[in-house]
């Protein structure tokens, strides 16, 4: 024998119900979920922009080393 809660489960109209709250909330949430991963996608750039700033610098810096100390050498 079902109880009330068991009914209610297995009633389609409570099922309807339920699945059209979800797909509310769904639509609710997609908005917000695409405005953060444009936030972090441009983040991301950002940061890939400023490590290889970061790569180039270092880059100098070490060619800037060699020649310094070949010309030490002399």
């Amino acid at each position: 024998m079902l109880n009330d809660e068991q009914r209610q489960e297995r009633d389609p109209a409570a099922l309807q119900l339920e699945l059209l709250e979800i797909d509310r909330q769904i639509a609710e949430r997609q908005p917000v979920l695409e405005e953060k991963n444009r936030v972090f996608q441009e983040a991301r750039a950002e940061f890939e922009i400023e490590k290889m700033r970061l790569k180039l610098l270092k880059e100098r810096r070490s060619g800037l080393q060699s020649v310094l100390k070949s010309v030490s050498l002399i």
